[in-house]
């Protein structure tokens, strides 16, 4: 049975090294560690409770996609250059800077020399390695093309971390706007507004506009401590209500549902599946998945109910003896180019192919949906700051010229 080693140990480099390593014995890690050319330092076995809380952690925390991505080039790197499965892990064991991702590793590893096959291993690892990744490994076991599958999966993985760049840094500018506003607002009702207000409209003694009176109890609200923390407390504890709501089943149906049919925010959305429906499909696909399986490893991935039930459909169309192309056709939420497509591909005999470059057509089109809703979100926050400041404005100098005018 192999048992974990702490380590301690200077590589080839002069690099102080800290890890972990599976070995049946002590004298089997230093073996291991002088292999590898490594000056141990110091060694220890972990103990029962500190192996338990490691493998805690590493379930825990996600894998960055970036991180995973890396990685999973560079397995296909070294299986390219050579390398057997267990050499290749153990490199990215000492490669990894990631914790997680080391400790993920190694009990590949571990898996790996207990005979345990790859995909079985990583498949022990559901959160790191979804439903496609294993499922990919699994084909390229069986078809003995385990590099080319890492390849397309760290091609796959590149796609999909660009697109998800893309939509952080177009939502990234108009949120950063929408707080420095909703700081800068709450700053002037909190700490400037009292003074002007407290100061002047009381010493007018005369009744004040119903505007000027709502800005006063806004004013009032925000500066009466009890109320405010209140208000503050219900407003987080219905954030999280809602929260844990939309991460039900029902409730993110629900949400998806709505989202999908609001103005914009839908045709985003549904231009960023149909992207990595397509990818995720065609990488599949070329990786020797049979179509029936690549479709219900989609409908997993990709997370999303409304388009689920929809390939479910799709998945009865296609035992039912349809083609691929006539099962996509009746699913209404992918646009009618998606399927004729899939029908060149068919008749052709390229359909890994065409459906990767859809992807790529329809990631060029949600480039261009993201900077058209960029471009409205910026004069429609402009928009909502500037109404707040002519609320002020108004309320604010209404009874002054009331007052200007009455002498």
């Amino acid at each position: 049975m192999l048992r974990e080693y702490q380590f301690k140990a200077k590589n080839p480099r002069g690099r102080v090294l800290h890890g972990v390593l599976a070995a049946e014995n002590a004298e089997g890690a230093r073996v291991d560690l002088a292999a590898r050319g490594y000056e141990i330092l110091g060694l220890k076995e972990q103990t029962g409770w500190l192996e338990r809380v490691n493998r805690l952690v590493h379930r825990i925390l996600p894998v960055s996609l970036f991180d995973l991505a890396v990685a999973t080039r560079q397995l296909a790197i070294m299986l390219d250059a050579g390398l057997t499965m267990r050499r290749t892990l153990q490199v990215l064991i000492n490669q990894s800077v990631s914790p997680k991702l080391q400790a993920l590793w190694r009990e590949v590893e571990r898996d790996v020399a207990n005979g345990q096959p790859l995909s079985r291993a990583m498949a022990r690892n559901p959160a790191a390695f979804g439903l496609l990744y294993v499922g990919m490994v699994r084909a390229g076991e069986t078809s003995g093309q385990l590099s080319l599958v890492f390849h397309q999966l760290a091609d796959h993985l590149e796609g999909e971390l660009t697109m998800v760049r893309k939509v952080k840094a177009a939502l990234t500018y108009p949120a950063m706007v929408f707080l420095v506003s909703a700081g800068l607002a709450l700053f002037i009702v909190q700490h400037i507004l009292p003074q002007f207000l407290n100061g002047m409209f009381r010493e007018m003694g005369q009744e004040l506009p119903w505007i000027t009176r709502s800005l006063v109890v806004v004013t009032s609200f925000f500066n009466n401590p009890i109320i405010f923390g209140t208000t503050l407390f219900l407003v987080a504890v219905a954030g999280f209500l809602l929260y844990h709501y939309l991460k039900s089943p029902m409730g993110r149906r629900r949400w998806q549902a709505f989202a999908l049919q609001a103005p914009m925010l839908g045709d985003l959305q549904r231009k960023v599946l149909t992207a990595r429906f397509s990818r995720t499909l065609g990488t599949l696909i070329r990786s020797g998945v049979p179509v029936l399986h690549s479709l219900a490893l989609c409908q997993t991935v990709l997370e999303n109910y409304v388009l689920a039930e929809a390939l479910e459909r799709a998945q009865q169309d296609l035992k039912d003896g349809a083609r691929l192309s006539q099962a996509i056709a009746a699913i209404p939420f992918f646009p009618r180019m998606l399927a004729t497509f899939i029908e060149l591909g068919e008749q052709t005999g390229t359909l890994s192919d065409t459906l990767e470059s859809l992807a790529r057509t329809y990631e060029m089109e949600l480039d261009v949906a993201l900077e058209t809703f960029t471009a409205m979100l910026e004069p429609l926050m402009v928009g909502v700051m500037g109404g707040f400041v002519a609320y002020v404005l108004i309320a604010v100098f209404i009874p002054i010229y009331k007052l200007v005018t009455a002498f």
